[in-house]
């Protein structure tokens, strides 16, 4: 069976570690399958994102975007700390990270995926 290289995102077998295009580490199938049934995805650097963990942090650090860069959103993230830091957007972003919390709890792995580009 095929399946995408994490690097450079051709078609390799699924029993191969390493692409031999690009030559990076790929996680094995077996890995992926495992990922989806703990709530982990794959951001498209290859690491592995748990959207609990997702959750935790927009929990608990959320005001301070720390959620928004562990799914790999760097210019929101930036958005958060830039409002936090002005004061007035504490009030936005401690709300906003407190629903965020509870949408990656309760968000199908499937939607979470599709809705921050993760594989």
């Amino acid at each position: 069976m095929l399946v995408k290289c994490y690097g450079c995102g051709l078609k390799i077998d699924d029993t191969a570690t390493i692409c031999p295009h690009c030559g990076r580490t790929s996680p094995h199938i077996s890995d992926r399958r495992l990922a989806d049934a703990v709530n982990d995805a794959w951001t498209k650097s290859g690491r592995r994102v748990n959207k609990t963990n997702a959750g935790f942090f927009a929990m608990f650090l959320g005001w301070l975007g720390v959620h928004r860069f562990y799914i790999g959103k760097w210019k929101s993230g930036i958005f958060y700390l830039l409002m936090f830091f002005s004061g007035v957007g504490t009030i936005v972003t401690i709300p906003l990270s407190i629903i965020e919390s509870f949408r990656f709890w309760f968000m199908p792995i499937d939607k979470f995926k599709t809705k921050y580009g993760l594989e």
